[in-house]
């Protein structure tokens, strides 16, 4: 109830960058640099952003759940859903989309998350950093002392 309805994450395929927005932070980056985990909860997208506050950056993540369980309880869950993120990134809606149409009716919240303000101009100076998820990514991945 207190908190806002969170801002969608669109993937914008004509640019190839996938972005959003929470609490007047921008997180964003480009298809190629998107890193994910699955878990029984979900797929946790990684982005690069304003964080913890706007004029600084560093990586931060959001889940995104399918539309049909709440939670994933096998290995085939989880491949499934991201072999459908991934090819709605590559071919778009059409691809995913079996029916005529799709329409989720959205959670009632008492506010939105508006938009930030300079979004566009915030956007590309996110995009110009984010680069540094590779960085992000190699280091984790030493640490763990094995491949992504």
């Amino acid at each position: 109830i207190f908190f806002p309805r969170q801002a969608e994450i669109t993937f914008d395929r004509k640019r190839g960058i996938v972005y959003t927005w929470w609490e007047d932070k921008i997180f964003a980056c480009r298809f190629e640099n998107l890193g994910f985990v699955e878990n029984r909860l979900g797929l946790m997208l990684f982005f690069y952003g304003e964080w913890p506050k706007k004029d600084q950056y560093s990586i931060t993540s959001k889940y995104v759940q399918p539309t049909d369980k709440a939670y994933f309880n096998a290995n085939d869950d989880n491949s499934y859903f991201m072999a459908l993120v991934l090819t709605f990134m590559e071919q778009g809606k059409e691809a995913v989309i079996t029916g005529d149409s799709f329409y989720r009716k959205p959670y009632p919240f008492l506010r939105v998350d508006k938009k930030p303000k300079d979004f566009d101009q915030r956007l590309e100076e996110v995009l110009n950093r984010e680069h540094a998820l590779i960085d992000i990514y190699a280091e984790v991945a030493l640490k763990q002392k094995k491949p992504l």
